[in-house]
């Protein structure tokens, strides 16, 4: 290998070093947690992201709805005077979320352009909305409570008309998984502390073991999930016959939020997590970038 050869190789392996550390640089500086204040104060019930810069908060005590059009770097309100609670994204224009009218009745909010702007939907005789799973535009589920009892409705034409789906279950979160399994929809639901499950699309509900109340429910498939109980996470590998307690750091997250996003030039992908600790602040959000290769 002659002189000049020599030289050109070391000079594009040199150059590829060079590209790989500034790459490594760039992506490795925007890892970290950091506080992020909201407008208004009040406590935060939930939080939502459609993609890597539009994204939801429903809060009370102030009682607001709060859009960002820039990853949470800004909120604006973009619905007052409206309780709020535990959001739905349905696909990427369409959310649902829990709400309460005037006159303290239990129903759904709708936005068809990403919480942008609000409809609402009526549920006959609910008094409180605690819990929403939809698995698709028209169809869902959702639990709370009428004079004192649990119910649980079922709609199926986007809530059009309900159908009582139980008397057992309802004053809690509920979860349904997206897709079917034997032909059939499995889901969970609370009737605090008690949890239920359905095998059958919601026609009958069977008890569980019994875990305290849960701000969230999440399963992934038929056999795992997690529930989100004050200051701990339990994880369940069998489908919620059994739980394993994690306990997290003092106060606990009441909720983490978490969106995966390339970056435009696919050198790096961005991870953005919201966590919201109501025992430390009422008033931040903690958004957290993390990019890697």
């Amino acid at each position: 290998m002659n002189k000049k050869l020599l030289e050109i190789t070391f000079l594009l392996l040199l150059l590829f070093i060079l590209h790989l550390t500034f790459n490594i640089e760039i992506c490795s500086s925007q890892i970290g947690w950091f506080s992020q204040p909201l407008p208004v104060s009040g406590q935060v019930q939930d939080l939502k992201f459609f993609d890597a810069n539009t994204g939801l908060i429903a809060m009370e005590m102030t009682t607001v709805i709060m859009r960002t059009t820039n990853g949470g770097f800004n909120w604006n309100v973009v619905l007052s005077n409206q309780p709020a609670g535990y959001f739905e994204i349905i696909d990427s224009n369409m959310i649902y979320a829990g709400g309460m009218n005037a006159y303290a009745y239990g129903m759904l909010l709708r936005s068809f352009n990403r919480g942008a702007t609000w409809d609402s939907i009526p549920i006959p005789n609910a008094v409180t909305v605690e819990g929403i799973s939809f698995i698709n535009r028209d169809t869902g589920w959702v639990g709370g409570s009428s004079n004192g009892e649990p119910f649980l409705w079922k709609t199926t034409n986007a809530g059009l008309n309900w159908t009582i789906n139980s008397t057992l279950t309802g004053r809690g979160k509920v979860f349904f998984l997206k897709y079917k399994v034997n032909g059939e929809y499995i889901g969970w639901s609370q009737d605090s502390p008690h949890m239920y499950k359905t095998t059958n699309s919601g026609v009958t509900w069977f008890q569980l073991i019994d875990i305290a109340a849960a701000s969230q429910i999440y399963f992934i498939d038929e056999n795992t999930g997690w529930a989100a109980t004050g200051d701990n996470v339990r994880k369940t590998t069998n489908g919620g016959i059994s739980w394993v307690q994690n306990f997290l750091p003092t106060g606990g997250w009441r909720f983490i939020e978490r969106r995966t996003f390339p970056l435009e030039n696919n050198q790096c992908g961005i991870k953005l997590d919201y966590k919201f600790n109501p025992d430390r602040s009422r008033k931040s959000i903690f958004p957290e970038i993390q990019s890697k290769r």
